[in-house]
C-alpha cells in the first residue's frame, strides 16, 4: 500500500489591527479546506496538513496554497505568507523567509529538500539557538549543509548526544510531528495607530507601555493569565513585522508585561496576550 506524500503548510496572516473574533473567522476559512488545521494565535499562524485535502480538490500543494490564500483575501481583506512542505518544520522554515503577499513551496525530492536547508544559516534550523549557533561557528559550521555534511558523532562531541542527534536530523529535512488539530486558545488584543509615520523612539516607547497597561488590565478583570506577548508593528507601506515573546511563567502582572513587551519590540502597533 503505497501512501501520498505529506504536504504541511505554515500560514501567517498580516493584520494591522486585529479586531476581535477575526483570527476565529480566518481559522474558519483555513477549516473549509482541510479539518486538520492546528491554530496558532499569538503570532497570527496556523499549520495546515493539507495531505488528504490534495486528492480532494485535485491541485497540487502550490495551487492549493494559493486558494487558501486568495480566499482569507477575499473574504476577509486579509493579506498573507505561507510556506509549505513535506512537513511542519520545512512549511515553518519556508514560511519564515517569505514576505508578505507570497508563498514558498518546497517539493518532497531529496534534491528539492537540500536545495531549500542547505544555505540556510544553521541558526534556522529548529532548536539552533543563538548560543549554540556561536558554538557550531567555532568549529566552521555556519550552515545547515555544514552541519549536514559533519559526522554525527563529531556533532555529539560539540553539542552533546540527544541535541546532536535532533540537529542532525533536522538538518538532512527530517521531522515526524504531526498537524494536531485543536481549537485556538484564546487571546486578547489591543492596538495603537498614529495619524502620519511616527519616528520618535519615545513616543513608540510611551504607546507599547500604554498598550501592555491596557492588556494588563484587561487580564486582571478577566481573572486570567497569559503565557505569550505577540507585537506586530504595520508600517506606511503596508508590511509589517511580528514579533512573539514567551513569558518566564504565565502573569497578569503589568510591570512583567512591560518588561517582556520592551525585550520583543520597541516600536507600537498592536500587542496580543495568548
Amino acid at each position: 500500500m503505497t501512501h501520498s506524500p505529506r504536504a504541511i503548510m505554515r500560514i501567517h496572516f498580516h493584520v494591522a489591527e486585529p479586531a476581535e473574533g477575526l483570527y476565529d473567522q480566518l481559522l474558519a476559512v483555513l477549516n473549509t479546506i482541510t479539518p486538520r488545521v492546528e491554530p496558532h494565535p499569538a503570532d497570527w499562524s496556523a499549520d495546515l496538513d493539507l495531505t488528504g485535502a490534495l486528492r480532494y480538490w485535485a491541485r497540487d500543494p502550490a495551487a492549493l496554497v494559493g486558494v487558501i490564500r486568495l480566499r482569507a483575501l477575499a473574504l476577509h481583506g486579509v493579506q498573507s505568507s505561507a510556506g509549505a512542505g513535506p512537513n511542519r518544520m520545512i512549511a515553518t522554515m519556508a514560511a519564515a523567509v517569505t514576505p508578505p503577499g507570497t508563498a514558498t513551496v518546497i517539493g518532497n525530492s531529496p534534491y528539492d529538500i537540500a536545495t531549500f536547508l542547505r544555505p540556510q544559516p544553521a541558526a534556522a534550523l529548529p532548536g539552533i539557538g543563538p548560543a549554540t549557533a556561536k558554538t557550531l561557528a567555532r568549529y566552521g559550521i555556519h550552515t545547515v549543509g555544514d552541519i549536514t555534511d559533519t559526522p554525527l558523532s563529531t556533532l555529539q562531541r560539540i553539542l552533546g548526544a540527544a541535541p546532536a542527534r535532533q540537529a542532525h536530523e533536522r538538518a538532512h529535512g527530517r521531522d515526524k510531528r504531526p498537524v494536531t488539530p485543536a481549537a485556538a486558545p484564546r487571546s486578547l488584543s489591543t492596538a495603537h495607530s498614529y495619524d502620519r509615520d511616527e519616528l520618535d523612539s519615545t513616543r513608540h516607547h510611551a504607546a507599547l507601555l500604554g498598550l501592555t497597561d491596557e492588556l494588563g488590565a484587561r487580564l486582571r478583570e478577566e481573572h486570567s493569565i497569559t503565557q505569550a506577548l505577540t507585537l506586530t508593528v504595520a508600517y506606511a507601506d503596508r508590511t509589517s513585522t511580528t514579533r512573539t515573546h514567551t513569558l518566564t511563567e504565565p502573569t497578569a502582572h503589568t510591570p512583567q508585561l512591560a518588561r517582556t513587551s520592551l525585550e520583543t519590540g520597541g516600536g507600537a502597533g498592536s500587542l496580543a496576550a495568548a
